[in-house]
């Protein structure tokens, strides 16, 4: 949520992206990640209180936002609903640091793979700090669909 967003201008700020993900109104819990000196701390908010939620952790380094919305902790046992279609992509250093310049370049060969096998171009792409998430944004899917 505090990287740069690559692909979609709308896409401003983290109310935008967790709104887009988990509009206002729909069932399930949302968690949130954050990495502290304690290590990883994971909480659960209500769509209808991301907005709040994201303008307090807009700027904080290692947060993250589940794709999918559960009914508790975050497992398949809990899972409410599907929005999203996502692929992590982590291509590792190799000698090199990650930058918005090789975001971009992974984001490109991405894009082109894709048009290749004549399958759609994600909603959207987020640099994670370490590789590239590409979001599929679909209609919400009960989480009985997933099995």
């Amino acid at each position: 949520m505090s990287h740069p967003q690559l692909a979609l201008p709308w896409f401003r700020s983290a109310v935008d992206h967790a709104t887009a993900l988990h509009p206002a109104g729909v069932r399930g819990l949302v968690a949130i990640a954050t990495a502290g000196a304690a290590g990883w701390r994971e909480r659960y908010y209500h769509p209808d209180a991301l907005a709040w939620v994201c303008e307090r952790l807009t700027g904080q380094p290692d947060t993250y936002i589940s794709q999918s919305r559960f009914k508790g902790r975050r497992s398949l046992a809990n899972l409410v609903s599907l929005g999203a279609l996502w692929v992590d992509l982590d291509p590792g250093h190799a000698g090199r640091p990650w930058s918005r310049e090789r975001a971009l370049e992974l984001h490109t060969a991405a894009l082109l793979a894709l048009e290749e096998a004549h399958l759609p171009a994600p909603s959207v792409a987020i640099s994670s700090g370490r590789g590239l998430h590409l979001v599929w944004l679909h209609t919400a899917a009960p989480g009985a669909a997933y099995g």
